[in-house]
């Protein structure tokens, strides 16, 4: 329990939940994203074909899938979970790779916007 004091655990994830909010902010103008929720340090971002409508994609698009495997060529790992993704970052993540995790899943986004745009 020392160690938790020595270092403020609580402190340190209410400050990392917070900076995933800011991180993940940008991203919920996406025409691909129909919702973000998070509970401090865990996000769930659900995928849409249609942002007005929130429509799901058809499985057969994989489209969690698709947003991983763009994400892991942006260099993020998250995890794919039907029609979304979900966020864990390390608890020893820094400010600079908080802010990170942002700009590389919009481009990951970005990415596979295009690819189902042309379809």
């Amino acid at each position: 329990m020392k160690i938790y004091d020595e270092i403020d655990l609580l402190e340190r994830a209410r400050e990392n939940g917070e900076r995933l909010s800011h991180a993940l902010a940008p991203v919920a103008q996406h025409p691909l994203v129909g919702d973000i929720s998070q509970a401090g340090m865990l996000a769930g971002i659900e995928l849409v074909s249609n942002k007005t409508t929130r429509q799901s994609f058809d499985t057969e698009v994989e489209i969690a899938t698709r947003v991983a495997s763009a994400s892991q060529r942006h260099g993020l790992i998250h995890r794919a979970m039907g029609q979304r993704v979900a966020f864990a970052p390390p608890f020893v993540i820094s400010e600079v790779e908080m802010r990170q995790v942002g700009e590389r899943f919009l481009s990951a986004l970005d990415e596979v916007w295009s690819e189902v745009q042309l379809h």
